[in-house]
């Protein structure tokens, strides 16, 4: 018995060495590849590289829809009541081009000299930036920067500007070959910080005089404080007015611009006010910056980042770490639009409507629409906090549903459901919202219910709950209310 076990120790060791070597490999020759064709890109004209990315831009747009439609729900959100789907699609296109060219030739600037640098990058206001620098402003400066046009340029200004040494925060890539390109060329001049393990070193580079340069637009998940961008509710980094107010370092908003083929423009706006603000309201200043440099010039953002990702699972936000901010010029918040599937029977219906009403109070641009049975109509409107009620006529089918839902959304000029919480069991209520197209559908699934399984992709934990009605307030607690939940049990 003891030979068998120490046996399969062994095969689970040599299984895994033989894992960890096929990795390995593959690491290897992925990172061979990658060096192959940075090197073939850096050997071609910056002119050229430019050029071909504006066609790598445009084949990405023809050949990938889901980029090509991320990119369309961002520009709808952004400018969806001051551009028409015709302007929307045309900036995307621009964009696409624009990135393209850009990522390119981003591959190719760390090899030009200096001079070279300053012929294709200017500074506006140049001197008036300098003699800040030259200044005694404050022990450092932090740059929020974002990904705007050429953003990775902003690494090579270290060597444009000598004032002060440079550094940056940045964050792993998950391809660790592509991460250790980036990261090299990046740090030419430049010092890095890992966002993660070495913001202690950070500080106190910003507290000797150093230049450092924060990212501030992407989705920051948990870390972030939730706040309007596009008056949409956002998860915005907190990093840099946190690093600013800490320090007492100097807080400046810079973006990178194409001005033309290969040719690029450094905006700096004037320093962020820090004294005697909250973090959140310096953040959000920093959001409004930004907004109207990507007003100025659409197609120069990064669009296929997912800005305002709803978080898994809880997309509700009454236990979120960092919070909401919501300032008080903030009068109109887009809705988030969440659809909930009432319960077919009138005494499920009255156990289930305290949770689904405690919903409305997760989080403040929550739409809530109920979809019900016609018999239960009056009930659901009875419900301030309900701000819709959607029929289902007697024996109408799950296609008829379906295309009312999405006959609501374009009929009232809303934004389209973006959470759909599905309380019946039957395979035909969540049929009727996968067909509505609706992206996130939550509710039950069974072991046996392989349909079901299908249509619904965020199942929701088997509970241990005395009464029906705390299943409910469970349900409402795992989706990011304040209400005390039952135990959870096991996922379904």
């Amino acid at each position: 018995m003891k030979s068998l076990f120490n046996n399969e120790i062994s095969m689970t060791h040599a299984h895994r060495h033989s894992s960890s070597g096929r990795k390995n490999l593959f690491s290897f020759l992925e990172a061979c590849v990658i060096k192959l064709v940075i090197g073939m890109i850096r050997a071609l004209p910056l002119i050229l590289c430019f050029r071909l990315g504006e066609i790598l831009g445009l084949l990405v747009y023809v050949s990938i829809p889901y980029y090509r439609k991320l990119v369309g729900q961002n520009l709808s959100i952004a400018f969806g009541e001051n551009f028409s789907q015709g302007e929307r699609t045309r900036i995307a296109r621009r964009y696409f081009r624009l990135l393209g060219a850009n990522m390119l030739s981003a591959i190719k600037i760390p090899t030009l000299s200096t001079i070279r640098l300053r012929e294709i990058l200017t500074i506006e206001d140049e001197m008036s930036f300098k003699n800040f620098l030259d200044g005694s402003h404050a022990p450092g400066v932090v740059v929020a920067i974002s990904h705007f046009g050429n953003w990775e340029m902003n690494a090579q200004l270290a060597n444009l500007l000598r004032e002060r040494r440079a550094g940056a925060i940045y964050q792993k890539l998950r391809n660790k070959a592509l991460d250790d390109l980036i990261n090299c060329d990046r740090s030419q001049g430049v010092m890095t910080f890992d966002r993660k393990r070495d913001l202690p070193a950070a500080v106190n580079f910003l507290r000797e005089g150093g230049l450092l340069g924060v990212l501030i637009d992407q989705h920051a998940g948990d870390s972030g404080i939730w706040m309007p961008f596009f008056h949409k509710l956002a998860s915005t980094s907190p990093l840099a007015a946190t690093l600013a107010k800490k320090t007492g370092a100097i807080l400046i908003h810079a973006t990178i611009h194409t001005i033309g083929p290969a040719r690029w423009t450094l905006r700096l706006n004037p320093p962020t006010p820090t004294e005697d603000r909250t973090v959140a309201e310096i953040t959000y200043d920093l959001n409004c910056q930004l907004a109207q440099q990507i007003q100025e010039a659409p197609q120069e953002w990064f669009w296929v980042h997912n800005r305002w990702k709803l978080p898994f699972p809880a997309f509700l936000l009454a236990r979120v770490k960092r919070g909401i901010y919501l300032p008080k010029e903030e009068t109109a918040l887009q809705p988030l639009k969440l659809l909930v599937r009432s319960p077919n029977w009138l005494g499920d219906a009255c156990m289930a409507a305290p949770a689904i009403c405690s919903l409305k109070k997760g989080r403040p641009d929550l739409h809530l629409t109920i979809l019900t049975a016609q018999k239960l109509t009056a009930l659901w409107k009875s419900f301030d906090e309900v701000d819709e009620v959607i029929e289902i006529p007697p024996k109408a089918s799950p296609w008829f549903v379906a295309r009312k839902l999405r006959k609501s959304n374009r009929r009232q000029g809303q934004p389209p459901f973006e959470a759909a919480l599905v309380l019946p069991n039957s395979i035909r209520s969540a049929l009727e919202v996968c067909l509505a197209n609706i992206p996130r559908r939550i509710g039950r699934t069974h072991k046996k219910g392989i349909v079901r399984k299908w249509l619904i992709n965020q199942p929701f934990p088997k509970f241990t709950c005395a009464h029906q009605a705390d299943e409910y307030h469970a349900v409402a607690h795992w989706l990011g209310t304040s209400i005390p939940p039952c135990k959870e049990e096991k996922s379904a």
